[in-house]
Order: structure tokens, then C-alpha cells, then sequence
């Protein structure tokens, strides 16, 4: 790509499986039962907040395609050729670039005047035969989780050698060693450069909205088993250390809620302090999870089936996301809603308060 195609606009392709440009080894339509099993939806503020349903089905539209040299990998998942480019899902036409690249913060691609041009970043040469696990917001844990452990996972079976995957933090470098992968053959992914590859393998998101495919629960699912003794811990997910307590998002009555569950022979748990291990272990073998909304809370992808969920939910933004992911995963759920801290209007991370009572009602009724 030379720099004067690199500065040219860019065409956003919605769906690269029926473009010719890109070699496409497999694709897939398919489609899932939804079972959203909403035990509760409380609005004790009197806000009349709800939780969306979902339909009946999910929709999965799936590829892995083979890249072979003519490539850039930038940002978090953005793949662009010299007049194109597209990322690891198939887009409904609702979805436009300012959508698609909102959290890509150190990408190069830039949207002037209605056009998308791509601004180069350092590249990386990768000669060997390389997966790509990138998606959305590899940071946070909770997408990884979702959107790239099961790319991972994937990969590895394949019997790639090499894999191109974000490694912040010691606990996704033990996630690999739970896998089984060498982390030799993990190569870090830095979103704030570009790489090319002389063959790479690109696999599409599995997840719609977060409801994950059946395939990538059965990963997650089978990773849990390992980890599984049946003690049916009662969990609540604190957000009062680590990256929760330094979120805008925080519960400020959060301490006296601990207080009075506690009193309810509920654990509390801060996962930023727990490594991988002991994280998978607790939720693994938990029989009723309690948090506020947050990445702490999708480590219920490790949870029985059986298990309960009781999500404090503060804000409208991923209601849908997060009753997805429960029902993707089987889990019967409710949603006890917070109240925002009145002068932000509908920003999503704001501090918020929580009816202490009313979260204990329901811990109470399936405790």
C-alpha cells in the first residue's frame, strides 16, 4: 500500500464473504433458539426502566477468510486494502464507520468530510502464517472473554503456529496456559500499530450483541468443567477495587449493600484481585451471582447452568448486551435498576445508587 492509496477514501464493506477480493474458506447462516429467562426486571426508583426482549431466534452470519499479503491490520480489528476495508462482522446497514471505529481510539482511520481515509501507523512485518484474535475493546475483560477467547481457542485447534492476540495483564497470558497454547506462539497485539502478514487467517466475531454462538459457549463451557466442585458459592461481584472502583461508573452505597449481603452469608469478591484460576473457580461453582453491571460480571460465561444471576443494572446503554449474554449462556437472570446521579442526563458512565433493600429481596428469594 503506498502512501498515496493510503490517504484515498475507503469503502466500508458490510460483508467481505460475498466480495471477490478476499478468499473466503468458510461462511455461514445460521440461527439460534432464544430462551431469555428474565426472573425479574425491578425498577424500584419508579423510573419505568425495562429490559428489552429478544426475539425468538439470534442470528449468526459467520467466515473465516485467508488474507494473503495485500492486507493492513490496524486499530483493534480493522482490515484495509487499498480502496476497502471491513471489520470481523457482517454489518447490518444500520451500522456506519463512526459506529464501528467510536472505541478505536489508536487507529489510523479517519472520518473527513463523510469519508473514511486511512492515516498509516508503524507496521509489523509477520512472515509465518498467522491467526488474527482481535475484535472490540480487547481490554476490557469482558469482550475478551466473548469476542476473542473463542477466536483463540479456535485457532489453537487448528494448529496454528503463530497467533496475533492482545496480552495485557497477567491474567490473559494464564489464560493462554490454561488453553494449552505456548505463549511463545502468541504474538501481542498492539492496536497502536499496523501489521501486515504474508498469510493470516481472519475469523468473524461470535457473538451477536453479545449473545455468543453455540460453539463458542461450548469452549468457554468446557474450559469451566475443569474447574468445577459443585459447592454452590453465593457471589457478589464488587466493583470497590481495581478498574471498577476507578470507573465513573461506581455504586455509591456499594459498601452498605456488601454490609447488609454479607449478612446473607453472601461472598464478596473483587476478580481484579484473583487470578484466572481462582476467577473461573469461584464463578464455576457459584449457585447465585449478585454485581453491579460491569466486565466482572461476564465471567458468568463459567457459570452452571443453573446458576442465578441478579444484575444491578445503572444505565439503558447494554441492558440488551447483558440480558443477551445471560441468555446465551442458559442462565436464569433479573435486573434490580440503580439510580444515576441526577445532572449527566443519559451518559452512560456516571456514579449511581443502588436500593439496597430491594437487592436483598431478591437475594433472599433464591438464595
Amino acid at each position: 500500500m503506498t502512501q498515496a492509496q493510503a490517504t484515498q477514501e475507503l469503502e466500508l464493506v458490510g460483508d467481505p464473504r460475498k466480495d471477490g477480493r478476499w478468499r473466503c474458506l468458510l461462511e455461514g447462516s445460521s440461527s439460534a433458539l432464544c430462551e431469555q429467562k428474565l426472573l425479574f426486571d425491578d425498577d424500584p426508583f419508579g423510573l419505568e426502566r425495562r429490559i428489552p426482549k429478544l426475539p425468538a431466534r439470534i442470528d449468526f452470519e459467520s467466515f473465516l477468510l485467508r488474507l494473503e499479503g495485500g492486507e493492513v491490520l490496524d486499530g483493534l480489528r480493522n482490515i484495509v486494502s487499498d480502496d476497502a476495508w471491513f471489520v470481523d462482522r457482517v454489518l447490518p446497514q444500520k451500522d456506519g464507520p463512526a459506529d464501528l471505529l467510536r472505541c478505536d481510539l489508536r487507529s489510523g482511520m479517519r472520518l473527513e468530510d463523510g469519508a473514511i481515509r486511512f492515516v498509516p501507523r508503524p507496521v509489523d512485518r509477520i512472515d509465518a502464517e498467522i491467526g488474527l484474535a482481535v475484535s472490540n475493546e480487547p481490554s476490557n475483560w469482558g469482550s475478551y472473554l466473548c469476542r476473542i477467547l473463542p477466536k483463540i481457542i479456535r485457532f489453537g485447534e487448528m494448529g496454528l503456529d503463530r497467533i496475533l492476540a492482545y496480552c495485557g495483564g497477567p491474567q490473559r497470558l494464564d489464560l493462554f496456559d490454561l488453553i494449552g497454547l505456548s505463549r511463545e506462539r502468541i504474538v501481542p497485539h498492539d492496536p497502536g500499530r499496523n501489521y501486515t502478514c504474508a498469510s493470516a487467517l481472519y475469523m468473524s466475531e461470535p457473538t451477536n450483541s453479545l449473545y455468543l454462538e453455540p460453539s463458542a459457549r461450548a469452549d468457554l463451557a468446557r474450559l469451566a468443567d475443569r474447574f468445577r466442585a459443585w459447592s454452590g458459592r453465593r457471589l457478589y461481584v464488587s466493583r470497590r477495587a481495581g478498574l471498577g472502583a476507578r470507573s465513573g461508573r461506581t455504586c455509591l452505597n456499594e459498601q452498605a449493600l456488601e454490609s447488609e449481603l454479607r449478612a446473607l452469608g453472601v461472598e464478596i469478591i473483587h476478580p481484579d484481585q484473583l487470578n484466572v484460576r481462582q476467577q473461573i473457580t469461584a464463578f464455576a461453582n457459584a449457585s447465585l451471582i449478585i454485581g453491579c453491571s460491569g466486565a466482572g460480571m461476564f465471567n458468568t460465561v463459567f457459570a452452571p447452568r443453573d446458576a442465578v444471576v441478579i444484575e444491578i443494572e445503572s444505565s439503558p446503554n447494554w441492558s440488551y448486551a447483558h440480558t443477551s449474554l445471560f441468555s446465551s449462556l442458559g442462565l436464569r437472570h433479573g435486573f434490580v435498576w440503580g439510580l444515576p446521579v441526577s445532572g449527566h442526563g443519559s451518559a452512560p458512565h456516571v456514579p449511581f445508587e443502588v436500593d439496597v433493600a430491594a437487592v436483598c429481596n431478591r437475594v433472599k428469594d433464591y438464595a
